[in-house]
């Protein structure tokens, strides 16, 4: 595992429970409202956290994809989408039906104070439903990989390997095209959150292909601090057209300022990322209730 990978992963999932944290501060959340204001959080999440936390976890997850497949001479898709279903889809369903739905159910959150019983509950969360919660991250993942591994096999089987490198800039150039359809995308399972980013994915992905293939030249860490400023700064509040420019460009600064070493807490963090992201947003919903 690459060191800096584990510090990134800590670092995304602790933001992550922080936004969901101060999220009650945040007006474009609709679901709860607190008679006090708290300007302090509310641009914290609006500019610092909103536009970097769920992106940083797709480049990750892009990162180790390329890394896991770029060795194997044979992709069998059968056996990656089984790993993928039952490492994805199955703790979607086990987690909303054993945990997230019953706690909304029992305090009464928005959206939930209307059904009679737990039953109902049962057939309230589904891949049709708008109430997916933090959960849509879930089969949002699975559809991404599904889409990156068919283009694997494409690229294996149809392209020449002097190509590779130029096929996956293009694909890149593809997928940053989805970002600003994905509006027009339907929900259903999660298309359109799919076609969103799916572009920080695949980013993921070539910055990995770059380090394989020795193209990525570490700056210095002063450049890097650089821009990683002016990156963090053109995400927060640059017109959204170029805004997938800047969030790429944090992330991998952030990556190469990253020390190569980590410490007890950030690699538990970063192992146990998966089951905190789990479990700890419907305990908010507890929280902002009482």
């Amino acid at each position: 595992m690459d060191i800096r990978i584990v510090n990134l992963r800590a670092i995304a999932i602790l933001l992550v429970v922080i936004g969901h944290s101060i999220i009650l501060y945040d007006p474009s959340w609709g679901l709860y409202h607190s008679e006090v204001s708290m300007p302090l959080f509310e641009s914290i999440k609006h500019y610092l956290i909103n536009p970097i936390q769920m992106p940083i976890f797709f480049f990750i997850s892009g990162f180790l994809f390329y890394h896991s497949i770029s060795n194997k001479k044979e992709l069998s898709f059968s056996r990656f989408f089984r790993s993928k279903f039952f490492r994805l889809i199955v703790p979607y369903f086990c987690i909303a039906l054993l945990w997230m739905n019953p706690i909304k159910w029992l305090v009464h959150a928005p959206g939930y104070e209307n059904i009679s019983d737990f039953k109902s509950v049962i057939l309230y969360q589904t891949l049709f439903s708008g109430h997916l919660g933090h959960l849509w991250y879930l089969p949002t993942l699975f559809g991404v990989f599904a889409v990156a591994f068919l283009c694997e096999l494409f690229l294996k089987h149809y392209i020449r390997s002097s190509w590779h490198t130029s096929f996956h800039v293009a694909l890149l150039l593809v997928f940053s095209f989805l970002h600003y359809v994905a509006p027009y995308f339907p929900s259903w399972f999660c298309l359109s959150s799919i076609a969103s980013y799916i572009v920080y994915f695949y980013g993921g992905c070539l910055f990995k292909v770059f380090i394989i293939n020795g193209i990525s030249i570490p700056p210095p860490p002063k450049v890097c601090v650089l821009l990683c400023g002016l990156a963090s700064l053109g995400g927060a509040i640059c017109i959204e057209s170029i805004r997938v420019f800047f969030i790429l460009v944090f992330v991998v600064s952030s990556y190469l300022l990253l020390p190569a070493s980590t410490n007890r807490l950030m690699k538990s963090l970063s192992d146990n990322s998966y089951g905190i992201y789990l479990f700890h947003s419907p305990l908010i919903y507890i929280i902002y209730t009482y």
